[in-house]
């Protein structure tokens, strides 16, 4: 076989010049990996929801990284059809450019969207290229928990299919917790020095400027705002939300920041309509400057999960969060690692039930005790430093493909 002389191919859906956290991650790593000196290309999905002002063209070179984006069907994310459909076209259409591989020496992937493994083990069987798999969530088991799909319906089992053989062929595992690693360990057969523990991250944006806008002019000066920003879909616990948003009415100017997507974003706008909640402002998804904008203007944060999640997904929405140096509401699971970082630094509190009850009453405490508002928003700040921070985590990228490569 001909000697490769090119390094890492990524393989994802989404990427530069997109904003959600699931194509900015890719691209963080891909740039950092070419700094590093490697040669760095991906084949990605064209960009069509997420993203601002013109067309992009389909091959470009940006920070050195060699982009091809491949034009999919593209249907609305709501329904799980249009989903479906989005999946599987994009797969097909991967498929069709499978030779790109043919140059590379390694390839990241990642498990959204899922199928996109089939892809990558017809690569490693024609042109026996080594595999990192970034396990951003874990199917079939997040779908079923979720009541996205049976137990024993047909889908469920061509995961499980897809996995036995994926997991057998692959080199390398990214894990974005310590809950996830166990999981993957426990239940894909992954050996330990298989896996690594990377989580996801965000740029320390308090070493630039801030420059506010007028998203948030609409409410008082001095509201006391505490915000959810990001994904509201399948496996976030949308009905804490509407709870905590009336048992907060009563209190004054204490008001709930909801910005982002996902199938159940216009549901919760249907319900602050329907139900008049004066308290609640919804968003769609906000970037660059509003983004920041609410960040500084927020007080707490507020991240859910439904229950059951452990292992199986890490909320990167978090992030943010920790870096601005505010106190976050975590309503999930509370043996999920992020979790655990809360109460171990003190960073705000963790609400394992399904109740907004004991949220009120944190959030009244702390309204009326400044300073402890502040400590809990300075371990924040402190956790992210410790652990999320994006050069920490990116030079863990590095350290594993190094390792690959060597090996």
């Amino acid at each position: 076989m001909k000697p490769k002389n090119k390094d890492i191919l990524f393989l994802c859906q989404f990427f530069y010049p997109e904003y959600i956290s699931s194509a900015m991650l890719p691209f963080d790593t891909a740039k950092y990996l070419t700094e590093q000196g490697y040669s760095v290309g991906v084949l990605c999905g064209y960009p069509k929801e997420y993203r601002e002002g013109a067309d992009v063209p389909e091959r470009e070179y940006v920070d050195g990284v060699d982009i091809h984006r491949i034009k999919y069907a593209q249907l609305g994310r709501e329904k799980i059809l249009g989903r479906i459909i989005n999946y599987f076209s994009f797969v097909i259409f991967m498929l069709f450019h499978i030779r790109e591989a043919k140059e590379y020496k390694t390839i990241i992937l990642y498990s959204n969207p899922p199928l996109l493994p089939i892809v990558a083990l017809l690569c490693k069987k024609l042109y026996k290229t080594k595999l990192v798999y970034v396990s951003y969530d874990i199917y079939p088991e997040i779908a079923i928990r979720t009541n996205t799909i049976g137990e024993s319906g047909l889908t469920a089992k061509v995961f499980r299919s897809i996995n036995r053989h994926f997991f057998k062929k692959v080199d390398k595992v990214v894990a974005l917790s310590e809950d996830m690693q166990d999981f993957l360990r426990e239940n894909r057969n992954v050996t330990k020095d298989k896996v690594y523990v990377i989580p996801n991250w965000y740029e320390d944006c308090r070493k630039k400027e801030v420059h506010l806008t007028e998203v948030l002019d609409q409410l008082p000066e001095d509201a006391f705002i505490i915000s959810y920003l990001g994904n509201l879909g399948t496996c976030q616990n949308a009905d804490i939300i509407v709870d905590l948003a009336k048992k907060l009415q009563v209190q004054q100017k204490i008001y709930l920041v909801v910005a982002g997507h996902g199938n159940k974003l216009e549901h919760l706008k249907d319900t602050v309509e329907k139900e008049n909640l004066e308290n609640v402002v919804v968003f769609p998804f906000l970037h660059g400057d509003d983004y920041q904008t609410v960040l500084e203007k927020s007080s707490m944060f507020l991240v859910t999960l439904v229950s059951g999640l452990q292992g199986l997904c890490a909320p990167s929405k978090i992030y943010a969060y920790l870096m601005s140096g505010k106190p976050v509401i975590a309503a999930m699971d509370d043996g999920m690692e992020i979790a655990k970082d809360i109460m171990k630094y003190d960073a705000g509190m963790v609400c394992a039930g399904d109740s907004a009850e004991e949220i009120v009453n944190e959030i009244t405490e702390v309204k009326s005790n400044r300073q402890r508002l502040d400590e809990m928003g300075d371990n924040a700040r402190k956790l992210f430093l410790d652990k999320y921070e994006k050069n920490i985590c990116l030079h863990q990228y590095g350290e594993l493909i190094k390792d690959l490569l060597a090996e």
